[in-house]
């Protein structure tokens, strides 16, 4: 289950981003779910290192968020809260995550607690680490 989040840049100038945010996700109280999240990539989520990415006045920078399913019945909590915090930024981006395609459940055992995170990405094409092809 993939969510790919656009990050708009809001300012009147240029902006560059390098690396990879820092997630957070947290249940109906503000308590954070003990998600494990990894940059090191996985079948959705390229692996690739961070490259600057410089994102002019409302054009859009990516973040994909990667995550398995839950087994029916092994779901122990829910995500409602997203916060996202840009790679040399303090203050977190604060997103519901109905805006979700799928619910951030939290499941007993792996793989269902693990969230893979991308780079920040000029495109969501560079989410997977480039074009796909077909020959």
């Amino acid at each position: 289950m993939t969510w790919d989040v656009a990050i708009t840049n809001v300012s009147a100038s240029w902006c560059q981003l390098e690396g990879f945010p820092r997630v957070l996700l947290t249940d109906a109280t503000g308590k954070a779910i003990p998600f494990t999240y990894t940059t090191a990539g996985d079948q959705m989520t390229t692996a690739g290192p961070p490259q600057p990415v410089a994102i002019a006045p409302g054009q859009y920078g990516f973040v994909r968020l990667n995550k398995n399913s839950c087994q029916v019945g092994n779901t122990t909590m829910s995500a409602t809260t997203l916060e996202l915090t840009l790679p040399a930024s303090q203050s977190p981006l604060t997103l519901s995550t109905s805006r979700a395609p799928f619910a951030f459940d939290y499941c007993v055992g792996p793989p269902g607690w693990i969230i893979a995170i991308s780079p920040i990405e000029p495109a969501e094409l560079d989410l997977f680490g480039g074009p796909i092809t077909q020959g």
